[in-house]
């Protein structure tokens, strides 16, 4: 589900997927030709209006002490011997 603004119908909606007619990668990001309630064609930009979320501080940690490990559980290069 999204938020669009139909300028015909002056609102904002909530569309279901269903309504997305296409989406296209431009300069601008993720861009999507959505259908209003009432059938309108609406232009929205997906990227600027749902930022991706930051991960919780845990996830994070968990992240660092895995590359960490798997730093140390690698062989080391050999130096050209």
């Amino acid at each position: 589900m999204i938020i669009i603004y139909c300028r015909n119908c002056s609102t904002r909606q909530l569309a279901a997927t269903s309504q997305v007619d296409s989406i296209h990668r431009s300069a601008e990001g993720l861009v999507g030709y959505v259908r209003c309630s009432a059938g309108h064609l609406v232009i929205h930009q997906f990227v600027e209006t749902y930022p991706k979320p930051e991960p919780p501080p845990v996830v994070l940690a968990l992240r660092a002490r895995m590359v960490a490990e798997a730093q140390l559980a690698a062989p080391h290069a050999s130096s050209g011997d």
